[in-house]
């Protein structure tokens, strides 16, 4: 934005591998922040419709929940001028309830430095990987989880700042490091910010909340 604004002629190049959904992200982003628009997802819109795609509202609704939230997040942070929660929170534990499946599923959590900070089954993991990562089951200390009667507990204890990731894959025979690419073994994923959450709390997430 002040590059753009240094002179007249300068311009700004935003692409992505199809033009369209992340590339609209960052100038509807880009579109809030600079006061062209009074709602990111505005921009969103905007975009879409200078990019030459003819239903835009359709494009919207096909993104997952978490866009939805972000977009959200992202208004509020730019009119308060930051975010609402500036401390790190301690994630003790997740309790997953209602999915029917036997094996146990693979919960996997990576912080706003890409760091792979938790796996429910880190025996399925590089361990060069996991080293490399930082990620906390490294030193021989299994997390604690169970499974039964589709519902299952994991004791988390990770401190997350910023964003974050959770990816729930599944268990058994599919519990391999390679299946976090596949899409027909994913169960859910959900992405957020502590920036918008605060502690001492539980966070109740329903199928509508997640991707």
């Amino acid at each position: 934005h002040c590059y753009l604004q240094l002179h007249p002629s300068n311009g700004a190049l935003v692409y992505c591998s199809n033009g369209k959904t992340r590339t609209a992200i960052a100038m509807a982003c880009y579109l809030k922040f600079a006061g062209l628009v009074q709602h990111s997802y505005q921009g969103f819109f905007h975009f879409l419709t200078k990019r030459g795609i003819s239903n835009p509202e359709a494009t919207w609704k096909q993104l997952p929940p978490s866009l939805h939230l972000f977009f959200r997040q992202f208004d509020t942070a730019v009119e308060l001028g930051g975010f609402l929660n500036r401390k790190p929170l301690l994630l003790r534990a997740i309790a997953l309830q209602g999915i029917p499946v036997e094996d146990k599923p693979c919960l996997d959590i990576w912080d706003s430095a890409q760091k792979h900070v938790y796996s429910s089954h880190p025996e399925s993991w590089n361990e060069d990987l996991l080293v490399r990562k930082g990620a906390p089951n490294n030193s021989g200390d299994k997390p604690t989880s169970q499974w039964a009667d589709e519902e299952g507990f994991y004791k988390v204890n990770v401190v997350l700042e910023g964003d974050f990731l959770m990816l729930c894959r599944f268990g058994g025979d599919f519990a391999k490091e390679t299946t976090i690419h596949d899409p027909s073994k994913i169960l859910f994923r959900y992405a957020n910010t502590t920036g918008f959450l605060s502690g001492g709390c539980p966070y109740e997430l329903p199928p509508h909340k997640v991707d």
